[in-house]
């Protein structure tokens, strides 16, 4: 079988790969996630974790040959850093999160990003659907430990739950996390890293937009330039792949003739 270019392939490196994903795909960033949103309005959060590709670029410079990036991709990470800060500046000083809560989204964000690049190292390796199945697995078992030790489940009650708050969680379950997540690691294998992540360009204005109308979470001037710049970030970055890899490609097909 083809052998990753960061690490050795083997069935026991695959099994133990998928532990530590899982771990990092749905506690390290999910749990943070809920966590934070807890204090955080839901478009700042998404904003925050709009910052996933921007991670990924930058940790593929700092380790991969493979898939590092180039120059211009790099050029425009600095708006995406930017507009975090001005949004994460503008709500510690209001009052309206706590540098710990922005801290955490951040985290949360370099978790799924730093996952992303070790699912790519076995991704091409084996089934899509048997790796997220072991991810998914692993991870929510964790999470519901973690939930059960934290006495969450003290004031549960199975009477309680609408039929509309079930339809939701089947919705999640199998769309969101189901399809969506196998659908993520076939992308993996046929799509460069950094395009996988710009699903990001549309969760800030969604979650904005929706937290504005729904949940009457305010809506400020520098929210909505760091939105701007986050998702002008990860645009540009798009950009200059496509561009990188659309001038690429006619050399490796040159290379392939004159061999």
């Amino acid at each position: 079988p083809p052998r990753s270019t960061l690490f050795p392939y083997t069935t026991l490196f695959r099994s133990l790969n998928a532990a530590l994903c899982g771990l990092m795909f749905f506690v390290g960033c999910h749990g943070l996630l809920a966590w934070a949103e807890q204090t955080v309005a839901s478009g700042v959060a998404a904003i925050a974790l709009a910052t996933i590709p921007l991670w990924i670029a930058l940790i593929d410079f700092l380790l991969s040959r493979k898939d590092r990036p180039g120059r211009y991709s790099l050029a425009a990470l600095v708006p995406g850093f930017v507009g975090v800060a001005v949004v994460a500046w503008q709500n510690i000083g209001a009052g309206r999160a706590g540098f710990v809560a922005i801290a955490a989204l951040l985290l949360a964000s370099l978790s799924w990003a730093v996952a992303t690049i070790l699912s790519r190292a076995t991704s091409e390796d084996g089934s899509t659907t048997l790796l997220s199945g072991m991810q998914l697995s692993i991870g929510g078992i964790v999470l519901f430990a973690i939930a059960y030790l934290s006495g969450e489940f003290r004031d549960f009650a199975v009477s309680a739950v609408s039929s509309r708050s079930l339809e939701a969680v089947l919705y999640l379950t199998i769309s969101g996390s189901v399809i969506g997540f196998a659908a993520y690691h076939w992308l993996l294998q046929n799509v460069p890293t950094p395009l996988v992540a710009t699903y990001t360009f549309v969760n800030p204005v969604v979650a904005v937009a929706l937290g504005v109308a729904v949940l009457g979470e305010p809506l400020s001037m520098a929210t909505m330039a760091g939105a701007l710049l986050v998702v002008a970030s990860v645009v540009a970055m798009w950009g200059a792949e496509n561009f990188a890899h659309s001038r690429a490609a006619p050399d490796a097909a040159a290379d392939a003739s004159r061999s």
